[in-house]
């Protein structure tokens, strides 16, 4: 009993037609059967809304660029602990009659490390990452036009320089 039906031609490949061949062996499931459910399965609204989501996207952007920025900062950690793994081996300690000098040379050298990264990390000097961040940002950490009308937001109105 045929209703209002269709013919559909479709080329796959042999391993997908094999696992299909295999899912029809039950006795009261058709190949067609299967098709269909698929074809409605994808071509459903919320499998297309979850596909074409610019959130989705931009969520799975910037996921891989997380992950790219911890595996730098795996590498970079784990080339300063060699550093100092190689600095502390290959220096030699200085005369026991030059430590004392050594040891507050090395102390007045750490205090000034110390407070220039106070300097840094200081709310006061914030704008030196800013400065950083403005330069490695690129156009593509946005999201653009066609995102916002995805999601049925305004883009930001430009201004022209004057106040309103």
């Amino acid at each position: 009993m045929k209703k209002n039906l269709t013919r559909v031609t479709a080329y796959t490949p042999k391993a997908l037609y094999q696992r299909l061949e295999n899912a029809t062996t039950h006795p009261k499931t058709s190949k067609s059967e299967i098709i269909n459910n698929a074809l409605r399965l994808y071509l459903s609204p919320e499998a297309e809304a979850v596909r074409n989501n610019p959130l989705t996207r931009r969520l799975d952007q910037m996921n891989r660029e997380q992950e790219r920025l911890r595996q730098r900062l795996i590498v970079l950690t784990e080339s300063h602990a060699l550093f100092v793994r190689y600095f502390l081996t290959m220096v030699s300690p200085p005369p026991a009659d030059k430590r004392a000098a050594s040891k507050a040379e090395g102390e007045i050298l750490f205090d000034g490390y110390y407070n220039a990264l106070k300097v840094i990390l200081s709310n006061k000097n914030r704008h030196l990452f800013t400065g950083i961040e403005d330069v490695f940002l690129a156009e593509s950490d946005f999201f653009t036009e066609a995102d916002l009308d995805a999601l049925q937001v305004n883009p930001p109105k430009k201004h022209s320089g004057g106040s309103s």
